[in-house]
């Protein structure tokens, strides 16, 4: 959509600086991530799948007898190739050590996935496949929930607001029916990258890198008031094809917002 088009759609949104809109108006959606995640959780204890709470620390490993390998280094490769996961040893919330013995495991950690295929050998070889490390770490993610009250000068977004996603990377949508919104934004520098081991929250980052950001687009957004932050991890995929994870939130009537140096890179020939 073109600036003027976006303005006539949405009367509340500043289109400063933007060549173009990608409005998705149907088919589209956002839901809780951590809902579905409980609801599977639940359906998958109806069906009797037992949920063991710890932390995995050591994965065993066993050689199969039907492979010869002489003591060559070159042969660690096809070692570790032919080395299944026998056993993953799981640390219990009361102290225990909880001994796992199957077949085949499925690594499904999150965030935390690169360090638990590191445990299963992937990316512990010298050379070779194996030697690449599974290109999953985690980030932390601060989502703020804002109230905007109605009544000010600028007009407010109605229920029809989309998921607006800035070209700075800045991003607010709708939350329920009383006027509150979620924003958030990536760290725009790498030196703002907060650190993972703790899950505190900074507040300051909203007031230096959301709200100016979002203001300026939303106007209406100049009276808001913070009332929740939330600490969200999320996956950082090294190579750049993001697979899954908190980041996949989809947008009822997403709306993508390009500014001319963007609009400019995506529009030429590969």
């Amino acid at each position: 959509m073109s600036p003027s088009k976006l303005s006539r759609r949405f009367p509340w949104l500043n289109t400063e600086g933007i060549a173009l809109g990608s409005y998705g108006y149907e088919n589209e959606g956002w839901f809780d991530p951590w809902a579905l995640l409980s609801c599977l959780r639940l359906k998958a204890m109806h069906l009797g799948v037992h949920f063991v709470p710890g932390e995995v620390y050591n994965v065993v490993h066993q050689i199969s007898p039907d492979f010869r390998f002489s003591d060559n280094e070159g042969d660690d490769e096809q070692k570790l190739m032919h080395a299944r996961p026998q056993e993953a040893h799981v640390h219990l919330l009361d102290g225990d050590v909880w001994p796992i013995t199957a077949g085949i495991f499925i690594i499904a950690a999150g965030p935390d996935s690169g360090h638990v295929a590191h445990l299963a050998g992937i990316g512990a070889a010298k050379k070779g496949i194996l030697s690449i490390p599974l290109p999953i770490e985690p980030r932390k993610r601060y989502v703020y929930c804002a109230h905007v009250p109605g009544g000010g000068r600028y007009r407010s977004p109605g229920l029809d607001c989309p998921l607006v996603i800035d070209p700075s990377g800045a991003y607010m949508r709708r939350e329920g029916y009383a006027g509150n919104f979620l924003m958030g934004r990536s760290p725009p520098t790498s030196d703002l990258e907060p650190g993972v081991d703790d899950l505190e929250v900074d507040e300051q980052f909203f007031h230096d890198h959301v709200w100016p950001v979002m203001a300026n687009r939303v106007p209406a957004l100049e009276n808001l008031k913070v009332f929740t932050v939330h600490n969200t991890p999320t996956v950082q995929i090294s190579h750049g094809h993001l697979s899954a994870g908190e980041e996949l939130v989809g947008g009822v009537l997403r709306l993508q917002l390009l500014g001319p140096e963007r609009h400019r890179r995506t529009s030429s020939p590969p």
